[in-house]
């Protein structure tokens, strides 16, 4: 998959997730867990996906993009975002698979 740019990749995301093509996912570590933030902030995964469909601009990137260097993981395109909600900051990362490219996995947590 080549490169693209941040527009291009946050755009083809967001026509994924609005098909349901999309994986919220948590890595090992409990305090990245994804679940937790949505409890924090009193959304539903629901909430939460309309709040990236609305919410998620360019602006916000952080950086990206790189490959997934987790070999436990599939291989993906991957941009990170930082977003304040409310009054904290959370982080946010996309990964588009390179096997699947039709599938979004996100990973999303308080930024420590």
């Amino acid at each position: 998959m080549e490169d693209m740019s941040v527009e291009e990749f946050l755009s083809k995301c967001k026509k994924l997730i609005e098909k349901e093509e999309y994986s919220l996912v948590s890595r090992k570590e409990n305090e990245k867990d994804p679940y937790k933030s949505l409890i924090h902030l009193g959304w539903l995964v629901e909430d939460f996906i309309q709040f990236l469909l609305d919410e998620l601009f360019p602006r916000d990137y952080f950086r990206g993009p790189s490959n997934e260097k987790d070999k436990n993981y599939p291989a993906g395109i991957i941009y990170e975002f930082k977003k304040k909600i409310n009054e904290d900051n959370y982080y946010i990362k996309l990964k588009l698979k390179i096997i699947n490219p039709n599938k979004v996995i996100i990973f999303f947590h308080l930024d420590h």
